[in-house]
């Protein structure tokens, strides 16, 4: 488990973050990052080459507050407020399970994400691993089974910076679908004795660079599955 003073900084991270929200604009957040860890500064322009240049040190100075923002906006169902921090070209993809499926999980513009809290269509979100059934639940069903089903914001144990924590059952694609991405992990160890740990989870949110800042582009759920 976090330590009280792991847990104390993130959410002071969380507090800061939304103080200045008002005040601010993404691109000032990025600003923000860079200040956050002096002894090993990141030029913006020196960014991701498949995956290739940045260190996970490097990656979180520059992308963890930007993420933690994102994931309160998340669990706070704000999709109003996250609009801004999505990518208007490439809009924003949910994928209930590690395996990225680009033909299928749906994916949404800006001005439907901004009205999802609100949407009461049943979508079909790809398919049950194990039963095969379809998974057809309105986005905010979908939101407590896929992104929230756990509190990644205030209960992580770890956090992963361009590296994958949760590995289990299922193939895991993310950095072939996504090679440029800046890719935060938020992971929770499992809890309940019975289960030997298999009910471990994360939430991923995958950022790509758009002019000068980092865009999300993917939601990203992985568990345990059968």
């Amino acid at each position: 488990m976090p330590s009280a003073s792991k847990i104390t900084c993130f959410l002071f991270n969380i507090v800061l973050l939304i103080l200045s929200g008002c005040n601010s604009n993404p691109a000032q957040n990025d600003d923000a990052t860079n200040t956050g860890n002096t002894s090993q500064p990141v030029n913006p322009a020196d960014t991701i080459t498949k995956g290739g240049i940045l260190s996970e040190k490097q990656a979180k100075q520059l992308i963890e507050l930007r993420a933690i923002e994102t994931l309160a906006l998340l669990s706070q169902n704000n999709m109003a407020g996250l609009v801004r921090f999505v990518h208007p070209d490439k809009g924003l993809r949910f994928s209930p399970y590690s395996y990225v499926q680009p033909d299928t999980d749906l994916k949404f513009n800006p001005r439907q994400i901004a009205q999802l809290a609100q949407d009461k269509t049943m979508y079909h979100w790809g398919s049950y691993d194990g039963s095969g059934d379809p998974i057809e639940l309105t986005y905010n069903d979908y939101r407590k089974k896929f992104v929230t089903g756990k509190d990644y914001l205030s209960q992580s144990d770890s956090i992963g910076f361009n590296r994958i924590i949760g590995t289990g059952n299922s193939l895991n694609n993310r950095t072939e679908i996504y090679p440029n991405a800046l890719i935060v992990e938020f992971y929770q160890a499992g809890k309940h004795p019975d289960y030997g740990g298999m009910d471990w989870g994360s939430l991923a949110l995958v950022f790509e660079k758009y002019q000068s800042e980092w865009l999300l582009v993917a939601v990203i759920h992985n568990s345990w599955t059968s």
